[in-house]
């Protein structure tokens, strides 16, 4: 028994060793963060009070105070950013804003704005598709339902989707294609080449970028969370998460310890969060590397090579870098752990002589 005792403990000592790895740092906001932007060399932050600018050693590069909550972010050099109070305003990659304009309702999700060459679009809550130039002048709108969940620009293409459908225009807004669905999307992924939107019968239907369709897949779940880079990774209210390839085979699915509330993937690794508060990180095999636990939910993931942030409903954010680790180095560490658990067997075996 005190045999089995010192090697469960070994076991376990090797388990937090390899799993439980807590953040590199901790940031902290007033209020709720509601977007998170990786970049090269640093994260912006969209929360209640404004747009942070903050690099990877935890350094404030920029902030530009808000009059309302900063409910999107995208782009790269130039930063187009929503309000809870509809306002879009195009950033600089120093802060500075180069224009705002303003959108009945607003742009509630995180997903629902995209700038690509010089056109900016964004989904607001009332239902329509708001379109402008990189100059701030607008173009058009179209409706296309009672609210926009996700929009992007492909090439030539904009996909929109709503909480009832999907749809593909041209980049002056004529309709090419309304996906036809019936019932709700609960989530959506978008990527270059295929659109995926999971709904409320517990089906995931895969779409080319014309609008053919390609696949359909039962998980007979609610998927809270979705997002495809190579594969599309599938969270669900009944906890568990999933990895499909691009053809709607699932490689594999686990069950984690809640619902799982936001998932982010690079093609290799996948990081997930959970709604009893854990933040967990995957490879592309299913298998864990890592895992914390925040101060609140992490509702906002984002991953830029080795460079994972989360951040919560309670103003939190979190830094993690993926630590490469080598034959050499596993080798040796294994070793160690083998040599431990030897060493636990001869002492316990010399107290029973």
């Amino acid at each position: 028994m005190v045999l089995a005792a010192v090697i469960l403990l070994a076991a376990t000592a090797q388990a937090d060793g390899f799993y439980r790895q807590d953040p590199f740092w901790t940031y902290n906001l007033k209020g709720k963060v509601n977007s998170l932007l990786t970049q090269n060399d640093s994260v912006l932050v969209g929360s209640e009070s404004g747009i942070y600018s903050i690099d990877y050693d935890k350094n404030l590069r920029w902030f530009y105070s808000t009059s309302s909550a900063v409910t999107a972010l995208e782009g790269h050099n130039s930063i187009i950013a929503a309000e809870s109070d509809g306002t879009i305003l195009l950033v600089n990659s120093s802060g500075g804003v180069i224009w705002e304009r303003q959108v009945p309702g607003y742009v509630g999700y995180d997903q629902a704005i995209d700038i690509f060459g010089e056109e900016v679009v964004c989904g607001s809550m009332d239902g329509f598709i708001y379109a402008f130039d990189t100059l701030g002048a607008f173009k058009w709108k179209h409706l296309i339902g009672s609210y926009v969940t996700n929009v992007k620009i492909v090439n030539d293409t904009i996909i929109a989707v709503s909480d009832q459908q999907v749809y593909l225009m041209d980049l002056d807004g004529r309709v090419r294609r309304n996906l036809g669905l019936s019932g709700f999307v609960h989530s959506s992924a978008i990527m270059d080449n295929m659109i995926t939107v999971a709904m409320d019968d517990g089906h995931i239907y895969s779409f080319d970028i014309q609008g053919k369709p390609m696949w359909t897949s039962e998980v007979g779940e609610y998927v809270d969370a979705m997002d495809a880079h190579s594969g599309i990774v599938v969270g669900t209210k009944e906890g568990h998460l999933m990895l499909l390839r691009e053809d709607g085979k699932m490689l594999w699915k686990m069950n984690l310890t809640s619902d799982v509330i936001a998932v982010k993937t690079d093609g290799e690794n996948i990081l997930a969060s959970t709604a009893d508060g854990k933040v967990e990180l995957y490879n592309i095999a299913g298998s864990m590397r890592w895992y914390y636990e925040p101060e609140g939910k992490a509702t906002t993931l984002a991953i830029n090579g080795r460079n994972m942030m989360a951040a919560t409903s309670t103003g939190k954010v979190y830094y993690s870098r993926l630590i490469k680790r080598d034959s050499t180095s596993s080798f040796m560490i294994s070793t160690a752990v083998v040599a431990l658990i030897g060493a636990a067997i001869l002492m316990v075996w010399k107290s029973w002589r």
